[in-house]
């Protein structure tokens, strides 16, 4: 990893190691097991008599055991192959492909569940269907990729693209030159200055920040602990790092950006979702199905031209469609995509500037458009979301203020800059994805959780109470069982008295009659107490 120092805020260059090992890869072949049943075969043609014993029988199974399991791996060798899956490795420079691709940057990704562990995220770059999925076991550090052209060949090698321009696409497209690693670390724990003197360095928004929040400027002249030496917006961020680390800025081709982001205005994801894909369906061509869904090109600007106010308002657009005419004549006459591809060499208030000339294009979507395709990470897009963000910080947004003027806005965005610094929009990109409602688990969720919770440990309970229940019936059946034991042993008892009474009487009996008298004396005759009354 080599690191730029010629500003503070630089970032820390990640090292491409993937293209290092593309001729490795490539020379990665599937070695190919010779199936030695074709020599049996041939034996078994040659007509003679071969006595064989038991031992070379079982010698002739095991060979063909080994023979079908051979058979076996080059199968599924060749199932691997056939797959066509090749490797990006991020060698942790993380990447959320979910949050990513799900922040309100891109609009034509759709995520197809495979199986319960995995998910396949498919959209369009350029010409191709693009593919992506974690590789298991590698706990999201490699990606998976499918590069899948208008005749459904899979990472197909031609002269204009090789395994190598295929990585080179996708660390283009996320930005994998730059160590998220590092920025989160400084986007976390910037202090306002070195020198902890507790002021705020900010110019005038990072005064308002101290007026905001006294106490924590106090703390940090005071030299407490970290969280009071940060801004508040550092902090805010600090308790959405977390959960956002791996979401990564996207560079886009400038057409596809800027006319998706022209139908964004007044309109929430969904909704901006649903356009342009009617823009791309209607206008742009198709390039193959991938699982039963078609999939098609972003509209070139000659295909663009095409559209009438008349048609995009049939497909729904509203006041955007004159929008979206007019600006695709404008920017062809200014030179087309070649005049939006120089804009990417400079910088983004120029940028800004050039793009606002455009029918329908305010600052807020030339911002947008500099930060997600014109290499401007430190525009910040002020929607919504950022503008009450940024009112608790800054004391110029006054909550009587209903409009958004240019000066605000200005200052809106030197207030991000002067907290995150080159890579403010891609900070302000996270804070956004955080008001997502995509990426909340609202009341309800949560409620329906705690209750199959709740239901779960019930039903645990139920298992273990009738596990008891089961245990106290076997223990009441070895009760019953002793009784019984017990009864038994009571009645074999008493027929032993009562056979010794038996007993006792042919005595009496005997006795009796071995007398000189005839009477036979009873029971009565034998109690002493009837005796001396006789």
């Amino acid at each position: 990893m080599t690191t730029t120092t010629t500003t503070t805020n630089k970032i820390p260059i990640i090292k491409n190691e993937n293209n290092n090992n593309n001729n490795n890869n490539n020379s990665n072949k599937i070695p190919i097991i010779k199936n030695e049943n074709e020599n049996d075969n041939n034996n078994n043609n040659k007509k003679k008599t071969i006595i064989k014993n038991e031992n070379d029988n079982n010698n002739n199974n095991n060979n063909n055991n080994n023979n079908n399991n051979n058979n076996n791996n080059n199968n599924n060798n060749n199932n691997n192959n056939n797959n066509n899956w090749e490797e990006l490795k991020l060698f942790k420079n993380k990447l959320d492909l979910k949050k990513t691709l799900f922040s309100a940057q891109s609009f034509i990704w759709k995520e197809i569940l495979i199986n319960e562990t995995i998910n396949e995220y498919v959209g369009v770059i350029g010409d191709n269907i693009i593919v992506l999925r974690y590789k298991e076991g590698s706990e999201q550090d490699i990606i998976e990729y499918k590069f899948i052209d208008s005749e459904k060949r899979i990472n197909h090698d031609s002269e204009l693209m090789k395994m190598k321009d295929r990585i080179s696409i996708l660390q283009n497209y996320f930005y994998l030159d730059l160590d998220i690693n590092e920025l989160f670390k400084k986007w976390r724990n910037d202090e306002i200055n070195d020198d902890g003197d507790g002021d705020s360095g900010c110019g005038g928004g990072g005064g308002g920040g101290g007026g905001g929040g006294g106490g924590g400027g106090g703390g940090g002249g005071g030299g407490g602990d970290d969280d009071k030496k940060l801004h508040q917006l550092n902090q805010q961020f600090r308790k959405s790092s977390n959960k956002f680390l791996g979401l990564r800025l996207t560079r886009q081709n400038p057409v596809d950006c800027l006319f998706s982001f022209i139908c964004s205005q007044n309109n929430n994801v969904s909704r901006i979702t649903s356009l342009v894909n009617k823009l791309i369906i209607t206008y742009g061509s198709k390039i193959t199905d991938y699982n039963d869904i078609d999939y098609y090109k972003f509209p070139t600007l000659n295909q663009l031209s095409n559209a009438t106010i008349q048609e995009l308002n049939d497909l729904g657009f509203g006041y955007r469609s004159k929008y979206i005419v007019e600006s695709c004549k404008q920017v062809i006459e200014k030179g087309g995509e070649q005049w939006l591809n120089q804009l990417k060499l400079k910088p983004h208030l120029e940028v800004q500037k050039e793009l606002t000339t455009l029918m329908g294009v305010g600052k807020k979507v030339a911002d947008c458009v500099s930060l997600m395709s014109m290499n401007n990470p430190n525009a910040v897009a002020i929607d919504t979301h950022i503008y009450q963000i940024s009112k608790k910080y800054l004391p110029s947004l006054t909550k009587n203020s209903s409009s958004l003027t240019p000066k605000l806005y200005q200052d809106i965005s030197n207030l991000w800059e002067s907290v995150f610094g080159d890579h403010a929009g891609w900070a302000q990109t996270i804070l956004f994805a955080n008001e997502l409602s995509v990426f909340k688990e609202n009341k309800k969720n949560i409620k329906i959780k705690k209750e199959i919770n709740n239901n779960n440990n019930n039903n645990n309970n139920n298992n273990n109470n009738n596990n008891n229940n089961n245990n106290n019936n076997n223990n009441n059946n070895n009760n019953n069982n002793n009784n019984n034991n017990n009864n038994n042993l009571k009645i074999e008892l008493k027929n032993e008295k009562e056979l010794k009474i038996e007993k006792e009487n042919l005595k009496r009996k005997i006795i009796t009659r071995s007398t000189t008298t005839t009477n036979i004396i009873n029971d009565n005759d034998l109690n002493p107490k009837n005796k001396k009354k006789k």
